[in-house]
């Protein structure tokens, strides 16, 4: 429908496009079967696009930005 909509313009459109938005795309586009699957198997299927879009250097840290958001939840919630 993008390629339609943009004609001629669409491949220069898609590569201004950052791998954050691409990544984010595939992820809401693929939310609904990462939630019929099992939670190792969704963090692996995450890992995936997080290494094909960001590499395994930006996997790794954003591994660990999940890992200090889930210790600050984890905070929260002892301290409620």
């Amino acid at each position: 429908m993008r390629k339609e909509s943009l004609g001629p313009y669409y491949d220069h459109v898609v590569s201004l496009e950052s791998p954050f938005d691409k990544y984010q795309t595939e992820l809401n586009l693929k939310s609904a079967d990462l939630s019929k699957l099992s939670d190792k198997q969704s963090k692996e299927e995450i890992k995936e696009l997080r290494i094909k879009y960001f590499g395994k250097e930006g996997n790794a840290r954003l591994e660990k930005v999940d890992e200090e958001i889930r210790q600050r939840d984890q905070k929260i919630a002892e301290y409620k």
